[in-house]
């Protein structure tokens, strides 16, 4: 595939993105709080209008030879004034066919340099389930820190998972 080129998503790739939110909430159940069944994020229309927004974007990396989009990263940005200096990282994946190709790596890079592009923006927050050491290797080597952990975050068939909360601050670093 070459060296991945991520990229902020337009709402021309708003049926692609969808097809990639199923195929994320079905393979990886412990990764996210949504379900295939009940997601919200599973609508065209409303991913067209959150790709349009000034405070929220979703970058990833579509592929070339058919435009699905195999590597994510969701970013909004609090509207009030008082929380409005962090933005949060959501629904980061990588398809399972395309691991291992620095994807991940792409897409959170390109997610925080989006980040710091927004004004005002001091630091970014995201959560990652306790048993996903990949993703928390990942975000560890961009420089996020953890700051706490939740025991018993979620629960999937009565089994329970911790979540860690990490962020990553923009003041001082280079």
């Amino acid at each position: 595939m070459g060296e991945a080129v991520a990229q902020r998503l337009q709402p021309q790739h708003a049926r692609a993105y969808v097809a990639a939110r199923q195929r994320m909430l079905e393979l990886d159940p412990w990764a996210f709080s949504a379900s295939p069944i009940l997601d919200i994020e599973a609508e065209v229309l409303r991913i067209e209008a959150l790709l349009a927004d000034d405070i929220r974007a979703i970058v990833g990396v579509v592929r070339d030879c058919d435009a699905a989009v195999i590597a994510t990263a969701g970013l909004i940005r609090p509207d009030r004034e008082k929380l409005s200096h962090r933005v949060h990282i959501w629904g980061v994946w990588t398809d399972p066919d395309h691991r291992g190709q620095g994807l991940g790596r792409a897409v959170m890079q390109a997610a925080i340099e989006l980040a710091r592009s927004w004004r005002g923006v001091v630091g970014i927050e995201l959560s990652v389930r306790e048993g996903g050491s990949a993703a928390i290797g990942l975000y560890e080597s961009l420089g996020f820190r953890t700051w706490g952990i939740q025991p018993d975050a979620m629960r999937i068939g009565g089994v329970s998972s911790s979540e860690r909360y990490m962020q990553l601050d923009f003041e001082g670093v280079g």
